[in-house]
């Protein structure tokens, strides 16, 4: 594990405090915790756009859009229990 030394706001440096006792873990976990979320929410929002960017190369053809409406009428009746 790699030691690291950062200055943030008091604010942020509370709020790490606050979490830090209410669950009983080290800051350093906390913020472990924090940066591994917004690195998977980085990540996520990465992968929104490649999506997105290959939609838009290759859209949904006419037939594709009638199979995913017929699909969703169907699965929309049936029982999920």
């Amino acid at each position: 594990m790699r030691r690291v030394t950062i200055s943030i706001p008091e604010a942020q440096a509370a709020a790490i405090e606050e979490i830090r006792r209410r669950k009983g873990i080290s800051r350093s976990r906390v913020v472990q915790e924090a940066i591994a979320l917004a690195l998977a929410e980085q990540e996520k929002a990465r992968a929104v756009r490649r999506y997105e960017e290959g939609y838009r190369k290759r859209p949904e053809t006419t037939e594709a859009l009638a199979y995913t409406k017929a699909t969703a009428a169907t699965m929309s009746k049936e029982r999920w229990t």
